[in-house]
């Protein structure tokens, strides 16, 4: 099993932080539900009595399942409601679902995080792909009414094309091939974009539009541009996730998910917004004075940033704001500043803070980071002193060189200081790290994954849950992902599995089984001592990121 952290943030959402709470996340005190009450809303209130009949009786609608302690459901709840009001004359239907009292109903659906929105269309349910704000959802769930493609003509082409940020539009003769691929793709892209197809390709409109058949895509912040490569999905999906985004935008909860759809580098442009002490609270003045500070830094490197939009998304982030996340990559707090970080990896390239951020060496730092000239910017604590400990201490400047010894077999821990599984896990790790003692070829090691980045020379760790753990075999260096329990027992046969030579050693399995019984107790009374029920979720990684 892999262990539920507490929150970990993927890079491109730690500062920006806006993470749904799970059910292993529930408070330890005794919650005060939230009864969500509103007079002003269209909700319908669900359980396990009606939630069949709501179903059938509307065709299309929206789902909530929260909990009422949960801080992101209550930023939700009125979010949620104004979009109600709006969509009851549209013949959407929305509905939520408290988990807290509804724990069959949840387990049916496997809510694993709050909140957690579905679509049922039809009976037949999907994950809600919006953002969490009342135009959002209205907007999103308008499209689900709609045809994946609407026909067009010279009657309605020119409010079609303005009608969302990002409008596809195709010009194909009627029964093409490539039509009826366009089709196939808008079906499936169709929560994300506005779809639409000529309906005669030899007509006055498409001679108008178009020089040839092909697709435009047209958008509200930019130049409309064309699809110029051989039709086909995934070359028209990276293409339209690149053209959803405006360069140099600034990057929030409600537009993070359009950056990381197209799987490109972040380019993190730091600004800050100045304005005097007592103005902090004049949302105005605060205003005026960031689109001031974002003005000047479009002024001299737009252009530039277009000229590599293919390679990397540039997104504005504000210093005073996400201070947090640019401390995380090394920044110093001097603006503006600017650093490359692939979100896959997490690999990151810091501009050199003793250069001006100017045009010409702003050119010249992403060139080197795309040629490879400029090397990765790695964050790591001091190589320790002494390291004589049973559980060796990995930081990012020893990591690979204890880790890819060749001459030894490393299962190592990534953690976090304030994860509570890690924090249960460590007597037991502890133990393994004394047993290991007696098998020459093994290691047992950690890392505070919080204050060391992970090298990704040889190899890409994969780090999306504390605490995780790999084994990485001697002689081979092949790596395997830990995906047991927490047991003694299961981590040693998972080393004797791997492990570059045989072990011979021999385990009471029976002390892991006394001992997870003796937990469970000791869990059941203290559960009941603090008068709450038990919450019977499996505790594996269940992050559903907002942005």
């Amino acid at each position: 099993m892999k262990f539920a952290p507490k929150n970990i943030f993927l890079i491109g959402t730690l500062a920006l932080g806006l993470l749904a709470t799970t059910y292993a996340d529930a408070p330890e005190a005794e919650a005060k539900p939230d009864a969500e009450k509103s007079a002003e809303t269209a909700v319908k209130v669900l359980y396990s009595t009606n939630f069949d009949e709501f179903i059938k009786e509307n065709p299309l609608s929206l789902i909530k399942f929260y909990a009422p302690w949960c801080g992101h459901c209550k930023t939700l709840a009125p979010e949620f409601d104004a979009a109600s009001l709006s969509l009851k004359d549209e013949s959407i239907a929305l509905g939520k679902v408290d988990c807290t009292t509804e724990t069959e109903l949840c387990d049916k659906y496997e809510i694993k995080g709050f909140p957690t929105l579905y679509v049922f269309n039809k009976g037949e349910k999907f994950d809600f792909k919006g953002t969490r704000k009342a135009d959002s959802i209205i907007s999103y769930m308008k499209k689900q009414l709609l045809p994946a493609v609407t026909e067009l003509s010279s009657d309605n082409f020119d409010q079609f094309s303005k009608s969302d940020r990002v409008v596809v539009v195709a010009n194909y003769k009627k029964d093409s091939e490539d039509l009826k691929l366009f089709n196939e793709i808008a079906a499936a892209l169709r929560d994300d974009y506005v779809f639409g197809s000529i309906a005669d390709s030899d007509s006055k409109l498409a001679k108008t539009e178009f020089k040839d058949q092909g697709i435009k895509v047209y958008r509200s912040f930019d130049d409309t541009i064309s699809f110029t490569e051989k039709l086909d999905k995934d070359a028209l999906t990276k293409f339209l996730g690149n053209s959803a985004v405006e360069v140099l935008d600034e990057i929030s909860g409600d537009n993070y998910q359009l950056f990381m759809k197209s799987g490109l580098p972040l380019g993190f442009m730091f600004y800050e917004a100045i304005h005097d002490e007592k103005d902090k609270d004049d949302a105005k003045i605060v205003q005026a004075a960031k689109t001031e500070a974002k003005d000047k830094i479009k002024a001299s490197l737009l252009d530039v940033a277009k000229e590599f939009r293919d390679k990397y998304h540039f997104v504005f982030i504000d210093a005073a704001k996400f201070g947090g996340m640019a401390e995380s990559m090394g920044i110093e707090k001097k603006w503006p500043a600017f650093a490359i970080q692939d979100q896959n990896t997490q690999i990151k390239h810091v501009m050199p803070q003793d250069q001006e951020l100017n045009k010409d060496n702003f050119r010249k730092f992403v060139e080197g980071v795309i040629s490879g000239d400029i090397k990765p910017t790695y964050k790591s604590e001091p190589i320790p002193e002494t390291n004589d400990a049973p559980v060796k201490v990995l930081v990012n400047k020893n990591f690979n060189s204890i880790v890819f010894d060749e001459t030894k077999d490393v299962l190592i821990e990534l953690y976090a200081p304030w994860c509570g599984h890690c924090k249960k896990l460590e007597p037991t790790y502890n133990e393994l790290a004394e047993l290991s003692q007696k098998f020459s070829n093994v290691v047992i090691a950690k890392m505070d994954a919080t204050l060391n980045d992970l090298p990704a020379e040889k190899h890409v760790f994969p780090l999306e849950g504390f605490p995780t753990l790999f084994f990485i075999k001697g002689k081979t260096n092949e790596v395997f992902q830990y995906e047991g329990d927490r047991s003694l027992s299961s981590l040693i046969i998972f080393i004797q599995t791997h492990s570059s030579e045989k072990i011979d050693y021999k385990y009471d399995h029976s002390k892991d089984e006394k001992k997870a019984e003796a937990e469970a107790e000791a869990e059941a009374q203290a559960e009941a001592e603090a008068g709450e029920a038990p919450i019977d979720v499996e505790d594996e990684k269940v992050q559903r990121d907002e942005l």
